[in-house]
């Protein structure tokens, strides 16, 4: 299901941020480019990502990993 104002599907959103999050998670440096489309995942879906769909998907250790990097965003801007 995707809201009309959202860029992409909860489906293709968790395949995206499953994919990202884990390379992030496996490197001691992961690369900018990555944390970048996670931002931009985030950004150009919020509902998406708030979604019960998406965050079960997630699980639970993508979902406090992500909710981290959202914090050290907000953080930053």
């Amino acid at each position: 299901m995707r809201s009309p104002d959202e860029q992409m599907s909860q489906r293709r959103l968790v395949e995206e941020l499953r994919i990202a999050i884990d390379e992030v998670r496996s490197k001691a440096n992961p690369q900018q480019s990555v944390l970048d489309r996670i931002a931009a995942l985030t950004r150009d879906n919020p509902k998406g990502v708030q979604a019960v769909h998406v965050r079960h998907n997630l699980g639970r250790a993508r979902r406090e990993w992500l909710a981290d990097f959202l914090r050290t965003q907000a953080d930053s801007a």
